[in-house]
């Protein structure tokens, strides 16, 4: 039996699939000791020290990369790890993959796209398990958290819009949304965060593994895969495969973090990523996107 993808590509596909799957446990263990925006100032600003040889770019990319790191910098990470301080790695993972049909909403408001009877039923199926899931009674989250998570879904698809208008590499993309991001969460943190100092010097060691968990492996390994992938298939091949983040992010709340696993959980999260693959998978005779 043939092969979709070589053996080295469905290698890099599970390393960025399990790297970004387990990345709410290390955030989860960090945010216990660090605030949301000073430990993202961090983050970012490593990152873009890391990420700084392919900072290029003329001068009239720079308002679009500045609207760019904003959107996906303090909308998309910012609500993110404000939201998963409320919020178990499950919930987040699954309320994360809102991300879809809020992507086909905004396509049908903003470019007005047309959007057909299977996009309806996914989003429903999405909307449905999310749904499903958040309705356990026995589940501690705070729906504040919640409404944080979805936030950041939409705005990591207003993100993917605004980064159209910045003709970049990839790299240089990344290299000055972090650069431009670390400032910004270096101010909310400073006007809105108090940082416990001793606690940080006390649990030193498990927020910096965290902080390399997220560079090295969030950013360098799942981003750096990915973009290799793209480069060498359709995205319509790999969007498939990250409907296996949910599976992972739910596994790795239930092993490491303590986290229920009950019918509820997986009947609202099989619903979910169902409704998700319904929108992301297209029929054979309309897959035609090149990389």
């Amino acid at each position: 039996m043939k092969l979709l993808l070589p053996p080295r590509d469905l290698l890099l596909v599970f390393a960025a699939i399990c790297v970004w799957g387990y990345s709410f446990v290390p955030a989860k263990y960090a945010l216990e000791v660090l605030p949301p925006m000073a430990l993202l100032a961090i983050r970012f600003g490593v990152t873009g020290l890391l990420f700084l040889p392919f900072a290029r770019m003329h001068r009239r990319q720079f308002v679009g990369i500045l609207i760019f790191s904003f959107v996906m910098g303090v909308g998309h990470f910012g609500l993110n790890f404000a939201g998963l301080q409320y919020v178990g790695a499950s919930t987040a993972t699954l309320v994360g993959q809102l991300q879809v049909p809020f992507g086909v909403m905004v396509g049908l408001l903003l470019y007005r796209e047309k959007i057909d009877s299977r996009q309806i039923i996914g989003i429903l199926l999405a909307f449905l398990g999310v749904g499903i899931f958040l309705s356990q009674g026995d589940m501690h989250f705070d729906w504040w958290g919640v409404f944080l998570m979805a936030m950041s879904a939409l705005a990591w698809v207003l993100a993917n819009v605004a980064v159209k208008k910045v003709d970049l590499r990839p790299a240089a993309t990344l290299a000055w949304m972090n650069i431009l991001a670390a400032p910004q969460f270096l101010v909310l943190s400073l006007l809105t965060e108090t940082v416990n100092w001793g606690a940080v010097g006390e649990q030193g060691l498990s927020v910096t593994l965290s902080l390399l968990y997220m560079i090295i492996g969030g950013t360098c390994i799942g981003y750096g895969a990915w973009y290799a992938l793209l480069s060498r298939h359709p995205i319509s091949l790999l969007s498939p495969f990250m409907l296996l983040i949910p599976v992972v992010g739910v596994m790795s709340g239930v092993l490491f973090l303590g986290e229920q696993l009950t019918v509820r959980v997986v009947i609202g999260g099989l619903l979910t990523v169902v409704g998700v693959g319904i929108i992301n998978i297209r029929p054979r005779v309309q897959t035609t996107e090149t990389a």
